[in-house]
């Protein structure tokens, strides 16, 4: 998931811009520790995205969880 995650990141950065070391083991440590507990709370559903840029002019969100209500709305 990482190596993914890593791809993901220098595809979406200008000059393909890699990411830093720093960032590679937080992902390797906490993703998967999110990613486990949603799934153990029932919520494997919910969708991740990681390093979010939300704005160009903004630092990256860590992570955005989005996913749907258990009543069908969007939450």
């Amino acid at each position: 998931m990482v190596r993914k995650i890593s791809e993901c990141y220098t595809a979406a950065h200008p000059k393909d811009k890699k990411p830093s070391p720093s960032d590679v083991k937080s992902w390797r440590e906490s993703v998967y520790e999110l990613a486990t507990t949603l799934d153990n709370l029932g919520l494997g559903q919910v969708r991740m995205f990681i390093e979010y840029l939300a704005d160009g002019q903004m630092n990256h969100i860590d992570v955005v969880l989005a996913g749907q209500h258990p009543s069908g709305r969007l939450s």
